[in-house]
């Protein structure tokens, strides 16, 4: 064996043993942190290598004895979230619904660790939200019930945190329950009214979530009067003057991506 291969070896060993000596808090720390940087791409390293290594430690929790059930919620809904933007950020319809059918099914294993968290509720809808996207709406539209439940039931309970649960992810809850009545035909109960409603409390309670007010103009714009769509120009040109820093920071990856797309939304809309 020559000395690269030898020291490649070595290097792998090394890797390896680091790996199986951390405990289950330092495998957390290490899913937090390559989540917080989910948007680190790299073709050669496989893609979102940062989201992808931090699933990884997170799956190292869930299967520790050691952990107690908080941290395995915790590395459960981190996992979760994970793949669920990879899936958001792939462009093959086939791995877009087994990713967040994945983000589903991480989301019901914290549920069953604790059924009284709204976080596993709201991280579940939203994926779920995301699958009927993707697989089409009309479609989908057996699982439009399971879709508000879950909303609903994230605003019944607090999170990991001990706050409302309405509250998560900048008032979240309120903003899917908007999109849907958005998406949905009217012969299903889709409302106009009722989504303008929704995401006008979202946009009003957080407006830092920039995607509140860029679903919010979006809506407004969509058959709306000359002054809803002036309502829409105003709230998206706001958006646009925005620096990622200015939104919820646990959202910076999202911030960026919200800013372009109020960006691209203002050149259609506001011409």
């Amino acid at each position: 064996m020559n000395l690269v291969k030898s020291l490649m070896m070595l290097v792998c060993f090394s890797s390896f043993s680091a790996w199986a000596a951390m405990d289950a808090q330092s495998h957390l720390t290490e899913a937090r942190a390559g989540y917080a940087a989910r948007d680190q791409f790299d073709a050669a390293k496989g893609g979102y290598y940062s989201v992808v290594n931090s699933i990884e430690h997170a799956q190292e929790v869930i299967k520790d004895s050691a952990a107690d059930a908080k941290m395995k919620i915790e590395a459960n809904l981190i996992a979760g979230r994970g793949i669920y933007w990879i899936g958001v950020h792939s462009s093959d319809k086939q791995i877009k619904l087994d990713k967040f059918k994945g983000a589903m099914d991480f989301a019901n294993a914290a549920k069953a660790l604790d059924n009284t968290i709204a976080d596993s509720y709201y991280y579940y809808g939203l994926a779920l939200g995301r699958w009927a996207e993707t697989n089409g709406i009309v479609d989908s539209l057996g699982r439009k019930q399971e879709l508000m439940d879950s909303m609903t039931a994230t605003q019944a309970r607090k999170d990991i945190n001990g706050e409302p649960g309405g509250k998560i992810d900048g008032y979240g809850p309120a903003r899917v329950s908007g999109r849907i009545y958005y998406k949905l035909p009217f012969f299903a109960g889709g409302s106009r009214e009722k989504a303008l409603q929704l995401l006008g409390v979202a946009y009003k309670q957080a407006p830092q979530n920039f995607l509140n007010g860029i679903y919010l103009a979006e809506t407004l714009a969509d058959g709306g009067s000359d002054a809803e769509k002036a309502q829409a120009c105003e709230i998206l040109k706001g958006i646009t003057a925005k620096k990622p820093v200015d939104g919820i920071a646990d959202r910076a990856p999202e911030n960026k991506e919200d800013i372009a797309e109020a960006v691209r939304l203002f050149s259609s809309i506001c011409k």
